[in-house]
């Protein structure tokens, strides 16, 4: 599997206190990275040939939680899905998130929490504002939970989760079952 063979990398500097002139002084603490982190979360967001419309990874499910990573999709040429940098949004908040739907997916997840589901898929219908009628036909929201482990230099830390979210468009999902019934239906007219 390629994730069990990325090697954890940690990439490190000195953060420098300021004195009261501006120059640098003493090291005050030190930045640092797990580059397998990094190339975990871009794996996770790699997700050509999948008929996805959304992706995000929070770090909590409240309305107030930080987005860590927010992508958008579309189509290409060859009906793959790609990135849609257009689309992509530099999110703070889960309750900024563009599709209202995202903010009932939290607030389910979190009941599911309780339940001690850690994963799962949630179908949401369309959603429509009023005197306007309903976008698309709903969508499903995968959903799982990634364990995380903070650790300082010391070895202090704790441990959090955050949360991986993908919409699927049911479309995408309805569509051989609709190319079906127009054959079935096309073969009843002829036999009729």
């Amino acid at each position: 599997d390629e994730l069990a063979t990325l090697k954890s990398r940690v990439l490190a500097n000195p953060v420098y206190r300021e004195t009261e002139t501006g120059a640098r002084g003493p090291v005050g603490a030190v930045a640092a990275i797990d580059v397998k982190l990094t190339q975990i979360v871009e794996h996770l967001f790699d997700l050509r040939g999948f008929h996805v419309s959304d992706a995000v990874l929070t770090d909590g499910v409240e309305p107030g939680s930080r987005v860590i990573v927010s992508r958008a999709y579309k189509a290409d040429a060859e009906r793959r899905m790609v990135k849609d940098q257009s689309q992509t949004a530099s999110l703070k908040r889960v309750e900024q998130l563009p599709d209202p739907r995202f903010k009932r997916v939290f607030k389910r997840i979190k009941e599911r929490l309780a339940e001690g589901k850690r994963w799962g898929i949630l179908p949401l219908p369309a959603t429509a504002t009023p005197g306007k009628a309903a976008q698309g036909r709903g969508a499903l929201f995968t959903y799982a939970t990634i364990a995380i482990q903070e650790r300082s230099y010391d070895g202090t830390g704790r441990d959090r989760n955050w949360f991986y979210v993908v919409k699927t468009p049911l479309d995408h999902i309805i569509e051989p079952v609709k190319g079906i019934q127009r054959v079935h239906d096309a073969s009843h007219r002829e036999l009729s």
